[in-house]
């Protein structure tokens, strides 16, 4: 099933020199609604990102907690430019 992570909307009207607005309203992708932040994390070397609440944001951040406390803090190897 795939998701819409974000969606704009136009606001306002054009004027007579054709500007509009567009704002871009993250969407929580939990329940729906807008979203305040997105988090980024990952798991089994797998990069996530997930458009979130403040409040499901917490929930997210208070159920990784005990494991980031225990776990090791890896450094990324930076690779060399190839010439």
């Amino acid at each position: 099933m795939s998701r819409v992570h974000k969606r704009a909307r136009t606001t306002g009207v054009p004027t007579m020199g054709g500007m509009r607005t567009t704002k871009i309203v993250l969407v929580d992708d939990l329940d729906g609604t807008d979203a305040d932040r997105t988090v980024r994390f990952s798991l089994d070397g797998v990069e996530y990102e997930i458009d979130l609440t403040d409040e499901h944001a917490t929930e997210l951040e208070a159920a990784l907690r005990p494991f980031a406390d225990a776990a090791r803090v890896v450094k990324r190897k930076r690779s060399r430019a190839k010439n």
